[in-house]
């Protein structure tokens, strides 16, 4: 089947066009047309459902590494980091995680004290760099 010219005036790649489908209806259109597509689109579904990468359903694919460096660096900070800056009366909130940048709230005694960048880089983005990744940066916002 030729890809639609409306697709291709809208400057859409060849991929996209190859694995597109496009039907029109207008007072012009027979009744014997649309029975002719009801009877192909099954085969033009399962043609292009065999040439199309299967993507799965979020909900029951596994976890990306992203998602599973997301939930180490929470894991660390809740079962580690957490406990050590309470010692002192402070806390830590994971903020944000972009790329190898970890974006961290400090709380508590840890938000007005003068040893929180000590303490942010010499323990928790060492200790974050030795267990996740040492292309860590970890910050406070």
């Amino acid at each position: 089947m030729e890809p639609s010219h409306v697709l291709k005036a809208m400057g859409l790649p060849n991929s996209v066009l190859q694995g597109s489908i496009r039907f029109s209806l207008s007072r012009y259109t027979t009744q014997e047309e649309i029975n002719r597509v009801i009877e192909i689109v099954p085969d033009i579904i399962s043609h292009l459902r065999s040439i199309t990468p299967r993507i799965e359903d979020e909900t029951t694919s596994s976890p990306t590494k992203e998602q599973e460096k997301a939930n180490l660096i929470q894991q660390i900070l809740e079962e580690e980091v957490k406990p050590f800056l309470a010692q002192d009366g402070g806390d830590i909130d994971l903020y944000d995680i972009e790329g190898d940048l970890v974006k961290v709230v400090l709380k508590g005694a840890c938000d007005a004290c003068p040893s929180s960048t000590a303490t942010l880089k010499l323990a928790i983005e060492a200790r974050l760099k030795d267990r996740v990744d040492p292309e860590l940066t970890v910050i406070a916002v």
